[in-house]
């Protein structure tokens, strides 16, 4: 079982992680049927993050009970309880608002004959629309892409002052993309896009190519054997702790080998399980901040 300390960490370097969270157990309620996975779903890194975001520091039941209706409280209980400790984000709570809404318009789905889990259901979704409603009213006032880019710079100065210091150094770069993707930048990215979108892209290009070279002494466009872009910060090959592993697998389920290969190729952790994809062995700072860029907000945009 992961640790309080272990899943700290964990959150602290990959921050999107608790919207990650909310959207796979709202996920979830859509496929409740699928009652073992869900099960061993419940037992695993995704329970231990539950229960880390929502307080709750030993598990309520040893064995989720086979019920339908059991499996759906739980998850309903558990998602009220992660969102309440969410900012407002708004592509978190957008989504959210969307599955819930799609729920109660096919409640056979999960089977909500109950009338108290259908009552729970419906509060959670009132609290959701209410929070997303004040959320689109504020958003409409502001100029979306001058908080775009504010937080374009959060996260670079983020990785400049060292506060991802202790992750290898691709792991650096996933957890910056991770971080803009779930924020204010990727929520711009994807409702407006044109010119103004493209150049924060490019913006993004260079800075973070410039983060890399600057992390390894290289030029941007000097190629470097992939072993050196999983090192850490005292050189060599960086061993990745289990729970940040876990953390990158749960964030990284849209990345496929084919559509993705440098994210898939950062998300195995290891650079020799990386074989049978598509990527160079040696590649530049350049090139990793293009495609990186590529696959967040092309590739991922269209999934």
């Amino acid at each position: 079982m992961t640790t309080e300390t272990e899943l700290q960490q964990a959150a602290d370097l990959f921050p999107p992680l608790r919207d990650k969270c909310a959207i796979r157990l709202v996920s979830r309620l859509n496929v409740a049927r699928e009652q073992t996975r869900v099960q061993k779903e419940s037992e695993g890194f995704l329970k231990d993050l539950v229960s880390f975001f929502t307080g709750e520091s030993a598990r309520r039941q040893n064995q989720i009970n086979a019920s339908l209706t059991d499996v759906v409280g739980q998850t309903v209980e558990d998602l009220s309880l992660v969102m309440e400790s969410l900012a407002n984000n708004s592509r978190t709570l957008g989504l959210v608002h969307d599955e819930l809404r799609n729920i109660q318009n096919h409640t056979e789905v999960i089977g909500l004959e109950v009338l108290n889990l259908k009552d729970r259901v419906t509060e959670l979704d009132a609290r959701v629309t209410e929070r997303f409603a004040i959320l689109t009213e504020a958003v409409e006032r502001v100029d979306f892409r001058v908080r775009a880019a504010h937080h374009l710079d959060r996260v670079i100065w983020r990785w400049k002052g060292g506060a991802l210091a202790g992750l290898p150094i691709l792991l650096r770069c996933y957890s910056v993309y991770e971080d803009l993707w779930w924020g204010d930048f990727g929520f711009y990215i994807q409702r407006f896009p044109g010119k103004d979108a493209d150049q924060l892209l490019s913006d993004l290009r260079l800075r973070i190519a410039s983060c890399l070279a600057e992390t390894v002494e290289a030029l941007p466009r000097e190629r470097l054997p992939r072993d050196d872009w999983f090192a850490g910060s005292t050189g060599g090959h960086q061993k990745v702790a289990p729970v940040l592993s876990h953390s990158v697998a749960l964030l990284s389920d849209w990345a496929e080998s084919v559509k993705a290969p440098y994210v898939s190729m950062v998300c195995e952790a290891l650079p020799q399980d990386s074989e049978s994809l598509v990527v160079p062995h040696l590649f530049s700072a350049e090139r990793l901040g293009r495609e990186f860029t590529r696959e967040f907000f092309v590739d991922r945009m269209a999934v």
